[in-house]
């Protein structure tokens, strides 16, 4: 048996980007109780081996201290733990690698590959024009983006169960 972690996506389509509660801000992600050691008593209670955290869904909010940048050299500001931006500082992804991994419990990634709003992205093709907040790629510059993404959940959290990757 195995569990699946969906994060909401507040932020994940044209009318209800960077609109009210629903704002593109890395800093609103601020989940001062969390607690990945009460997940895996849980996960164990349910009977789960194994559980798969949603790392980054369509709005593009990425749940680990990414590495990669902008084509412009700047840190990707849209992420938990970022040094230029305010954000929430603890990197989730690490946590759940290392709390489900000690607890003996596999672990795994989604990743949504073609849609990222704050890269202004639906189905691997530009949306239009950006709204704000949005950043603008080209196609090439977007896929090199998202292989930098899954390259990174893939080899930086230790031996994975399994990743999902979705359009």
């Amino acid at each position: 048996m195995a569990t699946f972690v969906e994060d909401g996506d507040p932020a994940c389509n044209p009318t209800n980007w960077n609109v009210g509660v629903h704002s593109s801000h890395a800093s609103l992600f601020d989940p001062t109780r969390l607690n990945i050691s009460n997940w895996v008593e849980n996960y164990r209670a349910v009977g789960a081996k194994h559980a798969v955290l949603t790392a980054k869904h369509g709005c593009g909010f990425l749940l680990w201290n990414t590495s990669t940048t902008l084509p412009n050299g700047t840190e990707y500001p849209f992420a938990v733990a970022r040094s230029s931006y305010p954000s929430f500082q603890r990197d989730v992804i690490a946590e759940f690698s290392s709390t489900l991994g000690a607890a003996g419990l596999g672990y795994g990634y989604y990743y949504s590959t073609g849609n990222n709003y704050f890269l202004n992205r639906d189905g691997f093709k530009r949306i239009g024009n950006p709204l704000p907040g949005q950043v603008d790629l080209t196609d090439e510059q977007y896929n090199i983006l998202v292989f930098e993404h899954v390259k990174e959940l893939w080899t930086r959290f230790g031996s994975l169960f399994e990743i999902w990757l979705i359009m």
